[in-house]
C-alpha cells in the first residue's frame, strides 16, 4: 500500500520496502539553511551507486524540453558530486510507473493539489528514504510564466532538497514570483551534503 502526502510543494509518495537490507538514512543535520526533505527524519535521496538518474518528458511538454534540461544541468555540473543525469528522453511511461528510475516532466499538478505553478512529486521507499521517481508537474493551464527559478526549484525537489526558512537566500524559497535565476551558496551547501563525497545517506 502506498502512503500519499502533500507536504508544502511537493507530494510524497511512501512505499513499503521490499527485500531491500539497506538501512534507513537518518537524523538529518539541523545547521542546513536549506533542509533535506524528509518524512519521519528518513531522508529522501537518490542512490548514486545506481548509475546516472534517467530524465523524460511527456509528449505535451516538448516544447519545454530546453529549460528542464538546463536546470537537470545546473546541479548536475556541480564539481563536489558524482549525481548525473542522462539527456531527457520523449516518454508515454504513465505517471505512476514507479519502476522507471527517473525525474518525469509532465502537464498539470499532482492529483487533489492546489498553489504552485511547478509542483514536484517524490515516490520513495518509506523504510529507507531511497527515492524511486520524481515527478515535475507545470501547470501549463495557468496564466504567467515558469521561470528559471522555478524550473531550478522543481528540479531541487525532485532531488530531495527542502524548503528553508522565510528570508533564506535559495532558489527552494517559496517566495512568488521566484526572483533567484541561479542556485545559491545556501543551496549548494546543502546539495553538496547530501550528495557529496561520500554521500550522506552512504550510497
Amino acid at each position: 500500500m502506498r502512503l500519499m502526502m502533500v507536504l508544502g510543494a511537493a507530494l510524497l509518495v511512501g512505499c513499503p520496502g521490499g527485500e531491500d537490507s539497506e538501512a534507513a538514512c537518518v537524523e538529518p543535520p539541523a545547521d542546513l539553511a536549506v533542509p533535506f526533505r524528509e518524512l519521519n527524519e528518513v531522508v529522501a535521496h537518490w542512490a548514486l551507486s545506481e548509475g546516472c538518474i534517467q530524465t523524460s518528458y511527456a509528449p505535451d511538454m516538448k516544447d519545454a524540453r530546453e529549460e528542464f534540461e538546463a536546470a537537470l544541468a545546473a546541479w548536475d555540473e556541480q564539481t563536489c558530486s558524482d549525481l548525473c543525469f542522462s539527456a531527457p528522453v520523449e516518454s508515454t511511461v504513465p505517471v505512476d510507473d514507479a519502476s522507471q528510475r527517473r525525474v518525469h516532466l509532465v502537464s498539470g499538478r499532482p492529483p487533489g493539489t492546489e498553489g504552485s505553478k511547478v509542483q514536484t512529486a517524490l515516490t520513495f521507499q518509506m523504510s529507507t528514504g531511497r527515492i524511486l521517481q520524481s515527478v515535475i508537474y507545470v501547470n501549463t493551464a495557468e496564466p504567467g510564466e515558469v521561470t528559471r527559478g522555478d524550473w531550478l526549484m522543481g528540479v531541487g525537489k525532485a532531488l530531495g532538497m527542502g524548503t528553508p526558512a522565510a528570508g533564506v537566500d535559495s532558489v527552494m524559497s517559496r517566495e512568488q514570483p521566484q526572483p533567484r535565476t541561479a542556485l545559491t551558496g545556501k543551496d549548494l551547501e546543502t546539495f553538496c551534503r547530501l550528495y557529496g563525497r561520500p554521500t550522506f545517506c552512504g550510497n
